[in-house]
């Protein structure tokens, strides 16, 4: 859809940069209208399927700024260009660069195979800890300590650090992966995260494609019991 309507953009500026026949302009116009919706629609569907619910609201204003902003400096340009230039000149060149951008949106779809499962996940329980932190305390350090055979090394740390990427976007302020030198099977994954709430928010912000990439990690771990899990605050000095 995306390629169609850049082929029509293609054709209106040229018809605008080469004729004077104005039934042939107002025809090309009108396609040019019908192709602007055309491009609208997919653009704001994509950016709603691409994110989660609670990521929809920044997401759809960063892409209407670009979207925004790209118009604002495009008119900057041809405008400057016809300027110095002339309104042909102005025209043909915008043409040229629609015509180049066709093939691009040919090549990179906007979405592509089954898209992920963004349904929000919910843990089953949530972290009751014996020292109870305020919302704003923080940092948190999360620790989860795993034991993996040694033939399963490179394939877990694939996977852990596909889990890197989720835990940064969720909220994660540092993350990283260790070998323990004296134990080669334990590893440890830490995240450290600004304050508890961010550490709870984040909780709920794992939807079902990321509990895939967590069951992932989690099953190279060896033993009956699952990782062990550690949350630390950062200790500061209480009060006599």
């Amino acid at each position: 859809m995306l390629a169609g309507a850049g082929a029509i953009f293609t054709g209106t500026l040229f018809v605008l940069a080469l004729s004077s026949n104005v039934p042939l302009i107002v025809v090309w116009l009108v396609a040019a209208g019908c192709a602007w919706t055309t491009t609208t629609s997919p653009l704001n569907i994509a950016v709603q399927l691409s994110v989660s619910a609670w990521v929809q609201a920044r997401a759809l204003g960063i892409y209407q700024m670009v979207f925004a902003g790209g118009m604002a400096v495009g008119s900057a340009l041809w405008g400057l260009i016809a300027k110095h230039a002339s309104n042909q000149t102005a025209l043909l060149a915008a043409a040229a660069g629609m015509a180049i951008g066709v093939p691009v949106a040919l090549r990179f779809p906007l979405l592509r195979g089954v898209p992920p499962d963004l349904s929000p996940y919910r843990f089953p329980r949530v972290p009751q800890p014996v020292l109870e932190p305020d919302p704003e305390e923080g940092p948190v350090l999360i620790i989860i300590e795993y034991r993996i055979r040694q033939s399963d090394k490179n394939e877990f740390m694939r996977a852990v650090h596909a889990a890197r990427t989720q835990r940064l976007r969720d909220g994660a302020i540092r993350w990283g992966a260790f070998q323990d030198i004296a134990q080669p099977e334990r590893f440890i994954e830490t995240f450290v995260m600004e304050s508890w709430l961010e550490f709870l928010r984040a909780r709920e912000r794992m939807t079902a494609a990321d509990r895939v990439i967590r069951d992932r990690v989690r099953s190279f771990h060896q033993g009956a019991e699952e990782p062990r899990v550690s949350r630390m605050i950062y200790a500061r000095e209480t009060g006599p």
